[in-house]
């Protein structure tokens, strides 16, 4: 019981802490979330990243019909052996889809 009371109020601590530090930050004009130089560095690896592995998925969608699902597309890049944008990672369905989503074939 002492110990879920310690809990919570940790939990309690940390959630002002954290909102009196946004709001410290706020003031001094930092920007918090939202789109800065970094978020669109990101973007653009992103999209080149997409493209390079365009032509892989395309083969599959023409393998396999437009109707393969996203986990048998990573089944065969993985297959292919596509890097992913992490180098030594494999893919997952999630990735995919994203990729997907990002050059409009989906």
């Amino acid at each position: 019981m002492i110990h879920a009371h310690a809990s919570q109020s940790y939990v309690r601590r940390t959630g002002v802490r954290t909102r009196e530090g946004l709001a410290r930050a706020k003031a001094r004009g930092v920007k918090l979330g939202g789109a800065n130089e970094q978020s669109a560095f990101n973007q653009e690896q992103a999209q080149t990243f997409a493209k390079t592995v365009r032509p892989h998925i395309q083969a599959i969608i023409a393998e396999h019909g437009t109707d393969v699902s996203a986990t048998k597309t990573a089944a065969a890049l993985n297959r292919r052996r596509v890097a992913t944008a992490i180098k030594g990672a494999d893919w997952h369905a999630q990735q995919v889809i994203r990729v997907m989503r990002r050059l409009g074939l989906r």
